[in-house]
């Protein structure tokens, strides 16, 4: 299991119940769990080598990681999400997952992680807009989109929405409305 420090406010607390799903015309969100780890696995890892360098993932999973380690990590994530530690959600676009964001407690709000397949990373800023649009509903003081410079294209759309610039977690540049 992941270790993270419990966040403070109301979202991060038992008995916290998440707001239905985004659902857009063309994508939805759904709750990451174990039953999405073969289209998960499938999303991931048609784009492995570039989600390694832009989200700093150290190398993590490796290319033997197979859709049954899929499993175990997907039902951390549910497991985090059930206990109010974190949120991670599937995008899917009608059977197949397109990317994964992860709300997570940062300093008096929340953080917004984020990442799409290939064909999809011209819709970054759009699927980033809507979730932010979506979370003003949460109890959270406010949501910090961190992103790594190697991801230029992605700061370049987040800053096309207006965002600002501010502090956020070491080796990133973050984000906020």
């Amino acid at each position: 299991m992941r270790e993270r420090t419990r966040g403070s406010g109301p979202a991060w607390q038992l008995g916290f119940d998440p707001p239905a799903p985004l659902v857009c015309a063309d994508w939805r969100l759904e709750p990451l769990r174990p039953e999405l780890a073969g289209v998960d696995h499938t999303a991931w890892s048609s784009c492995r080598e570039r989600l390694v360098v832009e989200l700093g993932w150290n190398g993590w999973p490796g290319p033997d990681f197979t859709v049954q380690d899929n499993v175990q990590d997907l039902a951390e994530h549910f497991a985090e999400f059930e206990g109010n530690e974190a949120y991670a959600y599937s995008v899917m676009s009608g059977e197949r997952c397109i990317g994964c964001v992860y709300i997570e407690p940062w300093m008096d709000g929340a953080q917004l992680a984020f990442w799409v397949v290939d064909d999809v990373l011209g819709r970054e800023g759009e699927i980033v807009d809507s979730v932010l649009d979506w979370l003003v509903g949460w109890p959270v003081q406010a949501v910090v989109v961190p992103v790594r410079q190697e991801r230029g294209r992605t700061v370049q759309q987040l800053t096309s929405l207006g965002l600002r610039r501010v502090p956020g977690p070491a080796g990133h540049v973050s984000f906020r409305r």
